[in-house]
């Protein structure tokens, strides 16, 4: 099981990660946004190896996006982004967020049925994003 903890992205080893998740990520959050205090950064360690991140965006009326989630092609199925999962639902729960969102790609299907395990529903595009034939857009009561 890994080990997962609130970290700074600014961390090297977590910048590391963050950077390689990018092309993976569809519309990952700048690195700006990711070191602000508002909100969280989450890590899992094998040890010191860093084998999946997420980062959840603290916003106004009580509502937070998960983004930048990536687990490393190693470390698949092998529960992690469920651990990270219920990590980032403890984590909008204990901050008092109403609503927890993702945009995911409609081929990610392994995202796809992680959201789906987790109560996650379809909903209407939300923060600025534009409906896209390619993207699946899903929020959940924490």
């Amino acid at each position: 099981m890994a080990r997962i903890t609130e970290e700074s992205a600014t961390q090297d080893d977590v910048r590391a990660l963050l950077e390689e998740a990018e092309p993976y990520v569809g519309h990952p959050a700048g690195f700006a946004a990711l070191s602000s205090s508002d909100n969280v950064v989450l890590v899992a360690r094998n040890g010191k190896q860093i084998v999946a991140c997420a980062a959840i965006l603290m916003g106004g009326d009580r509502e937070a996006e998960i983004q930048n989630f990536y687990v490393t092609p190693d470390a698949r199925r092998q529960g992690i982004g469920q651990q990270m999962m219920a990590k980032i639902i403890e984590t909008s729960r204990r901050f008092g967020m109403r609503w927890l969102r993702v945009e995911t790609g409609q081929g990610n299907e392994g995202a796809l049925h992680l959201l789906a395990k987790n109560k996650f529903k379809e909903c209407p595009p939300f923060s600025g994003y534009e409906p896209s034939l390619g993207s699946v857009f899903l929020e959940m009561a924490p």
